[in-house]
């Protein structure tokens, strides 16, 4: 009996659903009803299949930022770190560079191969 009353003074947590993800032609569409023709996020977000307070976070971040990029999709990351590979030329050049500079040390030798590829 005790158990049932802990039960319903503490009722179980709801799990959170899974994550929605939309297409950036339905974040446009809801963009547009809401700047050009004047509607509600609400209203547009209904109107595309997007929820509510996400229709409304996408306006929101669409009208902060300068760029007005599409808000919900990834920006560009920069090339960079390792993610850069390495070409049969890179390859060549490393090898002349460390026939040529036998006592160079690695960080030598990727700053010659950043400026020899730029």
């Amino acid at each position: 009996m005790r158990s049932q009353k802990l039960q319903l003074r503490f009722p179980k947590k709801n799990t959170r659903g899974t994550y929605r993800s939309y297409s950036p032609l339905q974040i446009q569409e809801l963009l547009d009803l809401v700047i050009e023709q004047g509607m509600s996020a609400r209203k547009a977000g209904i109107s595309v299949g997007i929820v509510v307070r996400t229709a409304q976070r996408y306006v929101k971040q669409y009208k902060d930022d300068e760029e007005k990029s599409l808000p919900g999709t990834k920006k560009p990351t920069r090339s960079g770190g390792n993610n850069r590979k390495l070409d049969v030329s890179h390859t060549d050049f490393l090898c002349n560079y460390y026939d040529t500079n036998p006592t160079a040390v690695l960080w030598e030798a990727r700053d010659s191969l950043i400026s020899a590829f730029p």
